[in-house]
Parts: C-alpha cells; sequence; structure tokens
C-alpha cells in the first residue's frame, strides 16, 4: 500500500492523502470520549470480540465516497470475510449504542480511507495511475480491535493505541 500511496502522492492532485501509518479500517467512530468512558466502551467492544474469531481480509478494488462523480474520500475496497466484518460492525454499532452513542446512519462499507479531495484538480490522473498500478494486495487476518484516540495535526491525523482487544472466537 505505501508504493500505491507514494505514486498517488507524485500524481500533484489536490487530495490529502493518509500516511501508510494512519491507514485502518473504522468499525465506529465515536466522536469525543472522556478517558473515563473508556473503560465501559472497552468491555461492550470485549463482549462483542469474544464471539468472533478472526477475519481473512484482503484489499480489493478502488472507489470514493459519495461517488467518483463527485468524490470527497478516496478508498480502497476489501473481499474475503466482509460480511463478517459488517455484522462485527453492526455488534460493535449495538455495543456502543447501549452507552449512549448514536448509531450508525448510513451503512457499513468495508474499506480503507487512502485519501480526502480537496479539489477536483488532477483527479484524472488518480484514476488512471491506480487503473494502471493497483497491485494484487496479499490476503491478511484481522484478529484485534483497537481502541484509537486520534488527534488531528496539520501533518494529518495522530493516532494513539488506547486498548487492544483481540478476536477470540
Amino acid at each position: 500500500m505505501a508504493g500505491l500511496l507514494s505514486l498517488l502522492r507524485a500524481s500533484q492532485a489536490d487530495v490529502k492523502w493518509v500516511r501508510p501509518e494512519g491507514l485502518h479500517i473504522t468499525l465506529k467512530f465515536l466522536g469525543d470520549v472522556d478517558s473515563g468512558g473508556i473503560k465501559d466502551i472497552g468491555k461492550a467492544i470485549s463482549a462483542v470480540a469474544e464471539q468472533e474469531k478472526p477475519l481473512a481480509l484482503r484489499l480489493q478494488g478502488f472507489g470514493a465516497f459519495p461517488n467518483l462523480r463527485s468524490p470527497r474520500v478516496l478508498w480502497v475496497g476489501m473481499e474475503g470475510d466482509t460480511e463478517r466484518l459488517t455484522l462485527l460492525a453492526a455488534r460493535i454499532d449495538r455495543g456502543t449504542g447501549a452507552l449512549g452513542f448514536p448509531p450508525e446512519d448510513r451503512p457499513f462499507r468495508p474499506h480503507l480511507t487512502i485519501g480526502r479531495v480537496r479539489s477536483v484538480k488532477g483527479l484524472s490522473s488518480v484514476v488512471e495511475t491506480i487503473q494502471r498500478n493497483m497491485p494484487a494486495f496479499d490476503p491478511f487476518s484481522a484478529g484485534e480491535i483497537r481502541i484509537m484516540k486520534s488527534d488531528l495535526k496539520p501533518a494529518g491525523a495522530e493516532y494513539t493505541v488506547l486498548q487492544s482487544i483481540q478476536l477470540q472466537g
């Protein structure tokens, strides 16, 4: 993925690219949480993780939210245990909902965000670069859920792991 991101950066498109160390699958965005609430969130997610085994996934495909005609977010999709991943996200949504977090208002779509579009300048070269250079990614196992804290910095989001929870099912 780092190689593809490097090629995309060279396109000079008006896109804020995600740094390789910032790539992640968001199962549930919680927003601002006080430090006391992290323990309860961890318990809710642990209850879900106890019933789940690791997922076999592979990066595949490219797209944009809301779409490629009016892109705001560029992403790489996934294949493999995506139905199980979608169910995992729904179970986490319900578990955190019991703690007062609002439910997701959009359907979960397994993806890795790779960039945020600032303007359409150079976007056609990005699509062309991806179509010519999209590698065949190796499968990987996702066996851990991390509760993350993100701090927005000028260079991009900086992430801190607050808790790691293993899928145990």
